[in-house]
């Protein structure tokens, strides 16, 4: 009785192993071992969903092996929302002291990636690495936002991560008076923006060429006219922030650098994320729906998780 249930405990584990060795072919979410791992040898096997042993595996005794499971292949750094400070705690001020950059306008909106474009994946996945202002009639009037995955085993080129066109740009469809500029930090695949700086000036058309004193530049009639970024590393390790030197920028013909400028009040306060976060879109200020006057950044964390899917490309890439 005993040789016989010996026996048909055998034929069920060799019965399993087939079936299991069968299925791992046809899945890739399993790593199948069917080796032979000699006397005074050392293997690892790893995989980031399972491992299974199939027929065929055997460890002979003296050998060393080691199989693991790892979860940072089944991860990915993505964006999220930092966690909400709580009220009883007071709120500490940006370095910059300021809250914007730039002039307030009449109004505002919030462009945030995945605003006006189609991505492949969703819009956690990305980071901004760029700002571009496009003129038409010389008022800015379209923005857009450029980057990549945040993720730096899926590197790809630069792709336009949100748009946002005010009426200004859409009046005048066949402009001739087209202009665009971009500040845009050094191509990377694990640096983006953490900081913006905007320029401010009047439209050389709709403004004739005096000079004006420094308090009379309102802030319907203040206009975006260049942009400097700066930006923040992330350490694939530890997904930490680590501030950049490195700066992108544009200046128009009318940004004044100097304050004291005759065309505007020039370059005025940085707006930056919070220590440890990332810029993943803006509230874009608005002389009505004519031109763009400043900006304040929208911000998160990057952090490795377990992503609702598998990055995919489309034409652009990632």
């Amino acid at each position: 009785m005993k040789g016989m249930l010996t026996a048909m405990v055998m034929a069920l584990v060799l019965a399993m192993a087939a079936s299991t060795e069968t299925s791992a072919k046809g899945n890739e979410s399993q790593l199948p071992l069917n080796e032979v791992v000699e006397l005074g040898v050392v293997k690892t096997f790893g995989h980031q969903q399972s491992v299974v042993m199939v027929d065929g595996f055997w460890a002979k005794a003296g050998s060393n092996v080691t199989i693991f499971i790892d979860e940072l292949m089944n991860t990915l750094i993505q964006m999220v929302a930092p966690v909400p400070i709580p009220t009883d705690v007071p709120i500490r001020i940006p370095a910059s002291g300021s809250d914007m950059t730039g002039s307030p306008g009449t109004g505002s909106n919030v462009v945030e990636i995945g605003d006006g474009v189609s991505l492949p994946n969703p819009a956690g996945y990305y980071a901004v690495n760029g700002i571009g202002i496009q003129e038409k009639g010389n008022n800015p009037c379209l923005l857009t936002l450029w980057g990549r995955m945040v993720d730096p085993a899926f590197e790809s080129t630069d792709r336009k991560l949100a748009q946002f066109e005010l009426d200004k740009c859409r009046s005048f469809p066949l402009s001739t008076l087209v202009d665009f500029k971009q500040a845009q930090l050094p191509k990377s695949a694990d640096t983006f923006v953490r900081g913006v700086l905007a320029c401010g000036g009047h439209s050389a058309i709709t403004h004739p060429p005096f000079i004006l004193p420094q308090g009379a530049y309102s802030s319907t009639t203040w206009e975006i006219k260049g942009l400097q970024v700066h930006g923040g590393r992330v350490v694939a390790e530890t997904d930490e922030v680590q501030p950049q030197g490195t700066i992108g920028e544009f200046a128009r013909a009318n940004c004044v650098k100097d304050e004291a400028g005759v065309w505007g009040p020039g370059w005025t306060a940085w707006h930056e994320c919070p220590s440890g976060q990332l810029m993943t879109g803006v509230r874009a200020y608005r002389n009505e729906d004519k031109w763009f006057t400043g900006l304040s950044v929208i911000c998160k964390v990057p952090q490795r998780s377990v992503p609702p899917r598998k990055p995919v490309k489309d034409a652009v890439g990632f």
